[in-house]
């Protein structure tokens, strides 16, 4: 009998114990809906690098003319040729986190670590640090210049011809002649992972109308692609280029090999629209 209370009593204490564990568990449990907040935003708008609530309708003040914006990652860089001056601003409120004076920015590219700028007037480009604005360097490239691209490891400059130079040392490493004059440099460049791309602008009285395809590792011209009248701006959009011609509101489709069609010139990306 005795041995009957004893074990019942090492029962019930034991079930007291997992009682009191339970009631713990349950307690320490967080809340839902009533104790933490509800998530109101679509995972997908990372992919459209939208994720945090950005104001989409003001605009901010910068130096006189923008002409050039790059994205480094984290701020925005705008280049204002006639404020001879580069602007940081903080793309989730616009605040300005830095105005720093560079000649003529008119465009800019980011290579990973440092800003680079165009400068036509000086017939250079400027490498500029972001964290303080130092100017790191002006490297000379023959002429007006209006067009970046980084390949990952070098800066393609639109000039007279297509100059090369090392991102590391600003070291010229090729001038390839596609057929554009000193006050015609081309408009834009792009980079597809393997070969640069380049619009041949021509000249006044006679406007080119070819866009050319450079080998990045030696400038050896691959093919030179017609493309109706004179090209203002062509992207890479993954397996494709877009081009935007002076004298017509479409936008050509073309794959590496052949013209793909027409698009609107809405269907690029926002900041095309408008030139």
């Amino acid at each position: 009998m005795a041995y009957q209370d004893k074990h019942q009593g090492i029962c019930t204490r034991v079930m007291r114990c997992v009682v009191l564990l339970l009631l713990f568990v349950l307690a320490a449990r967080p809340g839902r809906a009533q104790d933490g907040p509800i998530a109101t935003k679509n995972p997908l708008q990372v992919a459209t690098l939208h994720w945090y609530v950005a104001n989409q309708t003001t605009q901010f003040p910068v130096a006189g003319l923008p002409t050039g914006v790059v994205f480094d990652g984290e701020d925005l860089w705008i280049a204002s040729a006639f404020g001879n001056a580069i602007t940081k601003l903080r793309p989730s409120d616009g605040t300005i986190l830095a105005t720093y004076p560079v000649p003529g920015p008119y465009v800019l590219a980011y290579d990973g670590a440092n800003i680079w700028a165009t400068n036509c007037g000086g017939n250079a480009v400027t490498k500029v640090r972001p964290s303080d604005g130092t100017i790191l360097g002006s490297f000379p490239v023959g002429s007006c210049n209006s067009a970046l691209v980084f390949d990952g490891t070098n800066i393609w400059v639109g000039a007279h011809n297509i100059v090369k130079l090392r991102a590391s040392d600003g070291a010229n490493l090729g001038s390839f002649d596609i057929g554009n004059t000193d006050q015609n440099p081309s408009q834009g460049l792009a980079f597809d992972g393997t070969n640069i791309w380049a619009p041949n602008t021509g000249t006044n009285s006679a406007p080119g109308n070819t866009v050319k395809k450079l080998r990045a590792s030696d400038g050896q011209i691959l093919g030179t692609f017609t493309v109706g009248s004179v090209l203002r701006r062509s992207q890479y959009l993954g397996g494709e280029f877009r081009e935007q011609h002076r004298d017509q509101a479409a936008c050509r489709r073309r794959g590496r090999r052949s013209t793909l069609g027409n698009v609107c010139c809405g269907d690029f990306p926002r900041q095309w629209r408008g030139f």
